[in-house]
C-alpha cells in the first residue's frame, strides 16, 4: 500500500510537473506568437506608413508638374496671341502705307497728266490763234494789194485813154 501511494504520489507529481511544464510551453508559444504578431503588425503599419508617405509624395509631384504644364501652355497661348496680334499689326500698317503710296502715284500721274493737256490744249490754242492771224494779215495785204494794183490799173487806164482820146482822136487838149 505504501508503494503503491508512492508511486501515485509520484506519478501525480510527475503528471503535475509535465502540466506545468506544458503551461508554460504553451505561455511562452502564445507569448512568442503575440510578439510576432506585434512585430508584424508594427511592420506592417510601418509599410503602410512607408507607402502612405511615398503615395503623397507621388500626388505632390504630379500635382507641381500639371501646374508647370499647364503654367508653360497658358504662356505658350499668349506668347502665340501676341505675334499674332504683332503680325496683323504690321500687315495693316504695310497695307496702309501701300495704299497711300498708290494713290499718292495715282494723284501725281492724273495731275501729270492734267498738266500736259493743259499745256498741249494751250500750244494748241496759240498755234490756232496765230495762224488765224498770220492768215487774217495775208487776207489784207492780199486785198490791200489787189485794190491797190486795181485803183493803179484803172487810173492808168483812165490816163491812157484819156490822152489817145485827146491828142489821138479828137484836138489835143489841156489835161
Amino acid at each position: 500500500m505504501m508503494k503503491r501511494k508512492s508511486n501515485s504520489s509520484s506519478s501525480s507529481g510527475s503528471s503535475r510537473s509535465s502540466s506545468s511544464s506544458s503551461r508554460s510551453s504553451s505561455s511562452s508559444s502564445s507569448s512568442s506568437s503575440r510578439s510576432s504578431s506585434r512585430s508584424s503588425s508594427s511592420s506592417s503599419s510601418s509599410s503602410s506608413s512607408s507607402s502612405s508617405s511615398s503615395s503623397s509624395s507621388v500626388v505632390v509631384v504630379v500635382v507641381v508638374v500639371v501646374v508647370v504644364v499647364v503654367v508653360v501652355v497658358v504662356v505658350v497661348v499668349v506668347v502665340v496671341e501676341v505675334a499674332v496680334v504683332v503680325v496683323v499689326v504690321v500687315v495693316v500698317v504695310v497695307v496702309v502705307v501701300v495704299v497711300v503710296v498708290v494713290v499718292v502715284v495715282v494723284v501725281v500721274v492724273v495731275v501729270e497728266v492734267v498738266v500736259v493737256v493743259v499745256v498741249v490744249v494751250v500750244v494748241v490754242v496759240v498755234v490756232v490763234v496765230v495762224v488765224v492771224v498770220v492768215v487774217v494779215v495775208v487776207v489784207v495785204v492780199v486785198v490791200v494789194t489787189a485794190a491797190t494794183t486795181t485803183t493803179t490799173a484803172v487810173v492808168v487806164v483812165v490816163i491812157v485813154v484819156l490822152i489817145v482820146e485827146c491828142y489821138v482822136i479828137s484836138e489835143p487838149c489841156l489835161l
